[in-house]
């Protein structure tokens, strides 16, 4: 036993982060009702509803290229299509960086045990649907939505990878939800 001893003369002190921006955009983000319970945990304002139980979240981020330029998956603790989505700002489009990043995010959602992963792309922007390609996922259908914000009938198409060996599933909710569904030959 040592025979030595110690004071603790700690002064207090509050920590806090001041993070300074100049410039900041206004996003909306849309969740699934099944996502409630997060939303209401992260997001405290300005959340509102639409008649199918969707919520949406106006925040602003900052405008530059760390926090503006993302690429995410939900992950099992959000809407059962496990959702891959993506997001660059223009100048940094064409650069192969939403293929790169993803094929990281893929990696992780295959060893965190994800079944699959799904992704829309609307048809007028079909270089999405070529970096799903580049990703490995596969066209399944397409599906017109009346697109919220801005009230507009849109047709999406919907790609879908399997990591389960099942490659025989498709994940059939945007098919049985909207009356207007079809396959393309693309």
């Amino acid at each position: 036993m040592l025979s030595e001893t110690f004071t603790q003369d700690f002064i207090p002190t509050k920590i806090e982060k001041q993070i300074q921006v100049e410039n900041t955009v206004a996003v909306k983000l849309k969740f699934d009702r099944q996502a409630a319970f997060r939303v209401y945990d992260e997001f405290t304002d300005n959340i509102t509803e639409d008649s199918q139980g969707n919520l949406y979240v106006q925040i602003d981020l900052p405008d530059n290229e760390v926090l503006y330029s993302y690429v995410m998956s939900l992950g099992t603790s959000m809407e059962e299509n496990h959702d891959f989505g993506y997001g660059l700002r223009k100048e940094f489009w064409h650069m192969g960086i939403v293929a790169e990043a993803g094929k990281a995010v893929i990696e992780q959602v295959k060893k965190d045990g994800l079944p699959y992963i799904t992704a829309t792309h609307d048809r007028n922007n079909p270089r999405s649907g070529n970096v799903m390609q580049k990703l490995g996922m596969t066209y399944c259908y397409s599906y017109e939505e009346q697109w919220q914000p801005k009230d507009i009938p849109v047709i999406f198409r919907m790609y879908q990878l399997n990591f389960d060996g099942d490659d025989n599933f498709v994940y059939k909710k945007y098919w049985n939800r909207y009356s207007n569904h079809f396959v393309e030959k693309l």
